[in-house]
């Protein structure tokens, strides 16, 4: 479970660290995105203290499992974000060019 619990919180750290770059960061004018993503950067940081200095506890089991139902529940509404936006932008790729 270890392994398990390492590879997932790199995981999380890499998502952390693709969307806190300057590319992605200076598009987000939505308050409510800003306030998901900060609050999802939380999280990972309390998922990656409590997975690597508290295994041995029996409460950190359900903590975990609390904060990864979090965490599913900020990237879904990340992607939920995400996916209306593409849609915005959908009439792009029926543009053609006159001939």
């Amino acid at each position: 479970m270890l392994e398990e619990n390492d590879l997932l919180r790199a995981t999380l750290e890499q998502v952390k660290e693709i969307m806190s770059s300057p590319e992605l960061s200076s598009r987000t004018q939505n308050a409510f995105l800003t306030e998901i993503v900060s609050e999802l950067y939380r999280l990972i940081d309390e998922y990656a203290d409590l997975v690597h200095s508290k295994l041995d506890q029996i409460d950190s089991g359900s903590r975990a499992h609390d904060l990864l139902i979090q965490l599913s529940e900020k990237l879904t509404l990340i992607e939920e974000y995400s996916n209306e936006n593409l849609q915005k932008f959908d009439f792009v790729s029926k543009i053609t060019p006159k001939a």
